[in-house]
């Protein structure tokens, strides 16, 4: 996809995730390492993880602990921008 899109002139920028550590270390490690993977070889650019400022903050995730909430949609965006700003 990466590919694709650079091949239409595109600016490419990832957006890392992780998965909850009850996947196991193994998986978990994969996961993480499968974003920068990705953009070897490609003028991609990787973000930061964009829930580093509320992935641990309770108050500002849901229930189940793995989707953030509204209040933390300003956090989310101050987080993309940075890295989305300098491909404009």
């Amino acid at each position: 996809m990466i590919g694709l899109a650079e091949d239409a002139n595109a600016k490419v920028l990832i957006l890392p995730m992780e998965i909850p550590p009850n996947f196991g270390k193994f998986y978990t490690d994969a996961f993480r390492a499968s974003f920068p993977g990705a953009i070897e070889g490609t003028d991609a650019v990787l973000a930061d993880f964009p829930l580093a400022s509320v992935a641990l903050n309770r108050d500002l995730m849901q229930a189940d602990g793995i989707h953030p909430t509204v209040a933390a949609q300003p956090l989310i965006l101050t987080s993309v921008w940075r890295s989305l700003e300098g491909l404009l």
